[in-house]
């Protein structure tokens, strides 16, 4: 985007000599494919770690706006996870404001920046001299949603790298990173429900075979079980499916208190 934000332009279209050719952008993709390509880790935080070499910076997060809210979901290592919880709790930075305005976010030197007083007071007592925050435009969202943030502990780390291009390049990588992770996240909290869900229902089965009792009686007395050992129901599925008893019936194994809960739970319903 071209906008400028409090007569802080991102780009200084003055400085055209710095810009990268377009075969030098395509060099530059090459070279953190095969880099992406030669990790074992998951895509983001290895485009993390990258964006942190190629830009000079010495830390670096990927905050995401889920709702009202905001978390971070990479990080380098606490200590820039602590930058990113400072701009959460003040309601103001760099990050937050690269994501609300869909745009770049500059900071080339935190003692002479005067837009986010709370949060530059405190990076900067904590060795922090300049920021630079790139919206990343995500995958199947119509807005914008996170940020790529860099920080270093130079002023004026970022200025020239955000005029040639890399930022553009590693941003278009992240925001594929971020959109993956964020896709993987959903597929995974999917396909646990439907496991633990297919677990409950087989431990349903086993009990309503073993006791004669409805499906709602088997449920309840999972839903009992669960309450009384402070266990999930996809851990008392799981003890019902391998052997055969509800977790607080083979402690008591032994005689008729293996079924009578059984009993008077079904009559009762």
């Amino acid at each position: 985007m071209s906008e400028q934000v409090a007569d802080q332009p991102v780009v200084d279209g003055s400085e055209l000599d710095g810009f990268l050719t377009f075969a030098e952008v395509a060099a530059q993709f090459d070279q953190l494919a095969d880099r992406l390509r030669a990790t074992e880790k998951p895509l983001a935080n290895a485009l993390v770690e990258a964006a942190i070499e190629m830009a000079g910076a010495q830390w670096g997060t990927i905050t995401l706006q889920d709702g009202n809210e905001f978390r971070s979901l990479v990080v380098s290592d606490d200590f820039s996870l602590q930058l990113d919880l400072l701009q959460y709790a003040f309601g103001s930075g760099p990050c937050l404001d690269a994501i609300k305005h869909d745009t770049p976010f500059m900071v080339p030197d935190l003692r002479h920046e005067n837009r986010w007083p709370e949060y530059t007071e405190s990076a900067r007592k904590m060795g922090v001299r300049s920021i630079f925050a790139q919206p990343l435009h995500l995958m199947d969202q119509d807005r914008t949603i996170a940020s790529l943030n860099l920080y270093a502990d130079t002023e004026d780390a970022f200025r020239d790298r955000a005029n040639t291009g890399e930022a553009a390049v590693v941003s278009t990588f992240a925001a594929m990173g971020t959109s993956i992770a964020l896709g993987q996240s959903k597929a995974e909290q999917l396909e646990n429900a439907l496991r633990t869900n297919r677990e409950i229902a087989m431990a349903m089965g086993v009990l309503m075979g073993r006791h004669s009792i409805s499906r709602d009686a088997a449920l309840n007395l999972m839903r009992l079980a669960s309450q009384n050992s402070n266990l999930k129901m996809s851990v008392i599925a799981d003890e019902i499916i391998t052997t055969g008893e509800l977790p607080m019936a083979r402690v008591r194994r032994g005689g008729a208190a293996t079924t009578s809960p059984a009993r008077s739970t079904a009559t009762s319903h």
